[in-house]
C-alpha cells in the first residue's frame, strides 16, 4: 500500500474515533443512588434509644431528593436530638446521625433515597429503618391468695360461743379485698370481743381473732379474699364458716281434743298436737313421744306413754298424736295433761293444758212407782175342819207263847194346822223402762275463705256460720287444711279454735298454683261431732321473680379494654325490682347491691369472647335466673407490611 493510502485510512479511523467520542460526550452516564444505615444498605433495626446514622451518596446526577412512609402511621411531639424523625435528604452526598426515641418503638420507616442525572434518568435506594419496640417489663407473676381459718382451708366448722382465728395471705399482689354473704341472712346486734362478725380484710397479710357469738347459730358465713397484681390478674380464696345449730329439744301444743264426761271403765279416743320448736329432729328410734303429767308417769288413763306416730318430726313440723284411753273405775275428777319425753334422756317443752275429766257411773232414767191395786175382797173364814185321828198301829199278831204284853197306849191326836189366808192378788208386771233417746248432732255450718285467690305463700283465712245442737250444746270448732282437693292431701290436722268462728294460719307452706280448701265441723258437749262442711277453696298465685335482660357497652359486639359498662332491663310483677349481682363465670357472684339499670365493670383479661352474667330479686327476695351478655375482647393493633415497590428498585431507568 502507497503511503497515501495509509494516510488516508488513518484519516478515515481518526474521524470515526472524533465521531463516537462526540456521541459519547452527547449522552450522559446513568445516575447511581446508595443509602446506608449504620453502614447496612437494604435493612438497619434500630433498637429503641439508640442511635442510627444514614449516609447516602449520588454519582452522575445533578439533583436528588428523599421520601419515607411509616408503618404503623404515628405521631411523635416534642421530639429532640441531632434532628427529627423521620431524616429527609436532598443532597447528592451527606451523612448525619439521628436518636430514635422510644415513641418510635414498634414502627418501620422505608426510606426511598432517588438521584437523577441532566438527561432524566433517576436511580433508587430504599431502605427499611425498623425501630425495635421496647422490650417488655417482664410479666407480672399470677398473684395467690390464701384464707384459713382455725388453720383450715376451704370449710371450719365453729361451735357456738367457740373463736374463730383467720389468717390471710396474698404473694405477689399490689392490693387485696374482701366480702362476705351469709345464709340464712341475719342481724346479730350488741356484738363484742376483738371484732364484728363477719371479719373483712383488705391488707395483703395478717390474722385476727373473732369470738363466735350465740346469735350466729344455724348460719354460714362465705367468705373472699382476693389479691389482685399489677396486671390487673387475680386470685380468689372462699373459706366456708359453718357456725351450727345448738342442738335442742323443744315442743309447743297446738291443741288437745278431750272429752269432759266419761263413764267409769270408759274407752274413749283423745288427740294432742303437737309443733317441734327446737333443732333436733325427733325419730322414733331415738324414743320421742309423749309421757304423761299431773303427776308424772301416772297411769290414770291406763297408759303412760305414747309412741310417736311417725318415723321422724323435723324442726318446725307438725305431729298429732293421736290414742285411746280408758276412764278410772272409780268416781271423780281426773287431771288429763301430756308433755313431749326423749325417753332416757329429758322432758321438754311446753305441757298440754290440764283438762279435769269427770268420770260418772252409767245413768239410767228413773224407774216409775208401780200402779196401786184395788183393794181385794176378804172372803170369810171356813170352819176348820178337825183333822181324822191318826190310826193305832196295829196290834201285834197273838203269840201263842207267854202271855203277851200289856197294849201300848195309842199317842195324842196332831191337832188340825189353822186355816190358810186367801193369797193377796200379785200387782200388774210394770211396763219396761222406755230407751234413751238418740244423742243429739250439732248442725252443719258453712265455710268461707278468701276469694277465690291469694298472692300469699304461708297465709290462709277462713270464716265459717255457727252450729246449734239441741242437746248439750255446742263444745268447740275444729278445722283442717287440705291441698288440691276436699279429700286431697291433708296440710293441716284437725285444730280446735274454741267457740271461735274463723281462724287464720301464717305458718304455712303454700305452693304457687295449688288449690287450698278448709274442712270445719263442730262437736257438743256430749262429745258428738257434726258433719264436715269445707269452703270451695282458695288458689295461690304468688308472685314470679323479676325478668330482664343484660347489655355489655350498649350491644358493641367488640371492646379494646377490660373496662365496659353493664346496662340492665328488668321487670317484675309488682314494679319493684330490688337487687342485683353479677358475675364473670356465673359460679361467683358479687355481693348483692341495690338495683340500677347501669353498672361499671371489668372483664376478665385475655383477648377473646367474654360472658358477664347477672341475676335481679324483688322486694320479697325471690331471685331470677341469670341472665347473660357476651363480648370480644380485642387489645392488639393490625399489623401493615409494604410489598411494593421492593427494596433497591430503580424507578425510571432505561430498559
Amino acid at each position: 500500500m502507497s503511503r497515501a493510502a495509509q494516510i488516508g485510512l488513518w484519516l478515515i479511523a481518526a474521524s470515526l474515533l472524533a465521531s463516537r467520542a462526540t456521541q459519547a460526550a452527547e449522552s450522559p452516564s446513568a445516575p447511581t443512588a446508595t443509602l446506608l444505615g449504620n453502614g447496612q444498605a437494604g435493612q438497619v433495626t434500630v433498637p429503641v434509644g439508640s442511635l442510627v446514622t444514614f449516609n447516602w451518596q449520588a454519582t452522575q446526577a445533578i439533583q436528588a431528593h428523599s421520601s419515607y412512609t411509616v408503618s404503623p402511621a404515628e405521631s411523635c411531639p416534642g421530639q429532640a436530638g441531632t434532628g427529627p424523625w423521620p431524616w429527609i435528604a436532598t443532597t447528592l452526598q451527606g451523612s448525619v446521625t439521628l436518636t430514635a426515641l422510644p415513641c418510635h418503638a414498634g414502627h418501620t420507616y422505608t426510606f426511598t433515597y432517588t438521584a437523577t442525572n441532566p438527561a432524566g434518568q433517576h436511580a433508587i435506594s430504599t431502605l427499611a429503618a425498623v425501630v425495635l419496640p421496647a422490650a417488655p417489663p417482664p410479666a407480672a407473676p399470677v398473684p395467690t391468695a390464701t384464707l384459713l381459718g382455725n388453720g383450715q382451708a376451704g370449710q371450719v366448722t365453729v361451735p357456738v360461743g367457740n373463736a374463730v382465728t383467720f389468717s390471710w395471705r396474698a404473694m405477689d399482689a399490689v392490693q387485696a379485698s374482701s366480702y362476705y354473704t351469709v345464709s340464712p341472712e341475719e342481724s346479730c346486734p350488741g356484738q363484742t370481743g376483738t371484732g364484728p362478725w363477719p371479719w373483712v380484710a383488705t391488707n395483703l397479710e395478717g390474722s385476727t381473732t373473732i369470738a363466735a357469738l350465740a346469735c350466729h347459730a344455724g348460719h354460714t358465713y362465705t367468705l373472699s379474699y382476693t389479691a389482685m397484681n399489677s396486671a390487673g390478674q387475680r386470685a380468689e380464696a372462699r373459706l366456708a364458716v359453718v357456725v351450727p345449730h345448738i342442738l335442742v329439744n323443744n315442743a309447743q301444743v297446738l291443741g288437745q281434743h278431750v272429752p269432759p264426761t266419761l263413764i267409769a271403765e270408759e274407752f274413749s279416743p283423745v288427740s294432742v298436737i303437737v309443733r317441734n320448736t327446737g333443732t333436733t329432729t325427733w325419730t322414733q328410734a331415738a324414743y320421742y313421744g309423749l309421757g304423761s303429767q299431773a303427776p308424772q308417769d301416772n297411769l290414770t288413763w291406763g297408759r303412760g306413754r305414747v309412741e310417736l306416730p311417725v318415723a321422724t318430726v323435723a324442726p318446725g313440723e307438725t305431729v298429732t298424736f293421736q290414742f285411746p284411753i280408758t276412764a278410772p273405775a272409780n268416781l271423780g275428777q281426773y287431771a288429763f295433761q301430756w308433755r313431749m319425753v326423749q325417753e332416757y334422756v329429758e322432758w321438754f317443752g311446753e305441757a298440754s293444758p290440764m283438762v279435769m275429766i269427770s268420770v260418772t257411773e252409767v245413768v239410767r232414767p228413773p224407774i216409775p212407782p208401780p200402779a196401786q191395786p184395788p183393794p181385794p175382797t176378804t172372803p170369810p173364814s171356813p170352819t176348820p175342819t178337825p183333822p181324822a185321828p191318826t190310826p193305832s198301829p196295829p196290834p201285834p199278831a197273838p203269840s201263842p207263847a207267854p202271855t203277851p204284853p200289856p197294849p201300848t197306849p195309842s199317842p195324842p191326836p196332831t191337832p188340825s194346822p189353822p186355816p190358810t189366808p186367801p193369797p193377796t192378788p200379785s200387782p200388774p208386771p210394770s211396763p219396761p223402762p222406755p230407751p234413751p233417746p238418740a244423742p243429739s248432732v250439732p248442725t252443719a255450718v258453712t265455710v268461707s275463705d278468701d276469694g277465690d285467690t291469694t298472692d300469699s305463700t304461708t297465709t290462709l283465712h277462713a270464716t265459717w256460720t255457727a252450729s246449734s245442737d239441741s242437746g248439750s250444746g255446742i263444745a268447740e270448732y275444729q278445722y283442717l287444711i287440705r291441698q288440691d282437693a276436699i279429700d286431697g292431701l291433708l296440710l293441716v290436722d284437725w285444730i280446735s279454735t274454741g267457740l271461735a268462728t274463723e281462724m287464720t294460719r301464717t305458718d304455712l307452706t303454700l305452693l304457687s298454683g295449688k288449690t287450698y280448701f278448709t274442712g270445719v265441723r263442730a262437736k257438743n258437749r256430749a262429745g258428738v261431732f257434726g258433719p264436715i262442711a269445707y269452703s270451695d277453696g282458695v288458689t295461690v298465685l304468688a308472685d314470679a321473680p323479676p325478668t330482664g335482660s343484660i347489655a355489655i357497652n350498649n350491644g358493641a359486639a367488640h371492646t379494646k379494654t377490660t373496662a365496659v359498662t353493664l346496662t340492665f332491663s328488668v321487670t317484675d310483677d309488682d314494679g319493684t325490682v330490688a337487687q342485683l349481682q353479677c358475675s364473670n363465670d356465673d359460679v361467683t357472684y358479687t355481693p348483692p347491691e341495690p338495683y340500677q339499670t347501669t353498672l361499671p365493670w371489668t372483664l376478665l383479661s385475655g383477648d377473646g369472647p367474654k360472658t358477664v352474667y347477672a341475676k335481679f330479686s324483688d322486694a320479697e327476695g325471690r331471685w331470677s335466673t341469670s341472665v347473660s351478655a357476651t363480648i370480644t375482647l380485642d387489645t392488639r393493633p393490625p399489623v401493615i407490611t409494604i410489598t411494593s415497590p421492593v427494596d433497591g428498585a430503580v424507578i425510571g431507568a432505561p430498559p
